[in-house]
């Protein structure tokens, strides 16, 4: 009897050290690139009609790791997405006529010319994504900072609670995840700039931003957080919103249920 509890055990054993490597394995699968044969993670080909693009900067490990959860997000909804690297948009600054939403991380590493085609676009009516905060000018202006603002950064707001439905029925919402932003404080921003999001634990911490410029528009992430996959519908939401009218597919539902399925044929007409 001993000999038998011993075994059950072992085998006990051995299947959560093999649940505990698999779930590993699915937090590692983010930061598999594309390009890699190996990876378990596969991605849809680039469009070359997109209608959101993403400066990479292969320099940046979070401007990377964004781009992949991005991408995969926007893989599931069949939405048509495209890449530019950052030192093609810094040596030659198009864009693609069918794009509507610029994804950047770190929007200070834009050259001059650069810059300015980014603002040109967001004033004629496209949509900037910012999915994290930025130490720098470039990323205060689109995100709506005071032009002698002293960048002065708030180290004890963590989480977020919902001032809009971003996701349906988030609104009043909480989410605590007890990792501080390390974003700017609200009083570095004007007073025209909206706040979809605040901290979980501080009222007055804009978390996420909505900036509004020329007939554009800016969604900026005032954080510095490393993006994980829990944050892939919070980015989608974001990038949704410079999106209007555009249809896309839903990945994942709760229940699907199936009347008769398969349903029987009866020679009768139907009712």
């Amino acid at each position: 009897m001993k000999q038998h509890y011993s075994n059950i055990l072992i085998l006990l054993s051995v299947l959560l050290c093999l649940m505990s490597w698999s779930c590993r394995e699915e937090d590692q699968q983010s930061v598999f690139k594309a390009s890699d044969p190996t990876a378990r993670v596969q991605f849809d080909a680039l469009s070359d009609q997109p209608l959101v693009e993403y400066i990479l900067n292969t320099k940046n490990e979070e401007s990377e790791n964004c781009h992949l959860h991005i991408r995969k997000t926007l893989d599931y909804a069949k939405i048509p997405f495209g890449v530019i690297s950052l030192k093609g948009f810094n040596g030659k600054a198009t864009l693609s006529k069918t794009t509507k939403v610029v994804v950047i991380y770190d929007v200070g590493v834009l050259n001059d010319t650069a810059y300015q085609k980014i603002l040109k676009f967001v004033s004629a009516g496209g949509t900037i994504f910012l999915p994290g905060y930025a130490n720098d000018k470039k990323f205060g202006f689109l995100a709506g900072v005071k032009s002698d603002a002293p960048y002065s950064v708030d180290q004890t707001a963590t989480g977020y609670r919902f001032q809009i439905n971003m996701l349906p029925g988030v609104k009043d919402k909480t989410f605590q995840n007890k990792i501080p932003h390390y974003g700017l404080k609200r009083e570095n921003f004007n007073e025209d700039v909206e706040v979809w999001a605040t901290a979980y634990n501080q009222s007055d911490y804009p978390t996420i931003i909505h900036h509004r410029l020329g007939e554009g528009q800016i969604i900026a992430f005032n954080s510095s957080q490393f993006a994980e996959k829990q944050d892939r519908g919070l980015f989608f939401a974001a990038i949704l919103k410079g999106l209007p009218n555009i249809p896309y597919s839903i990945a994942n539902v709760s229940s699907i249920f199936l009347d008769d399925f398969p349903a029987p044929l009866y020679d009768v007409y139907a009712e």
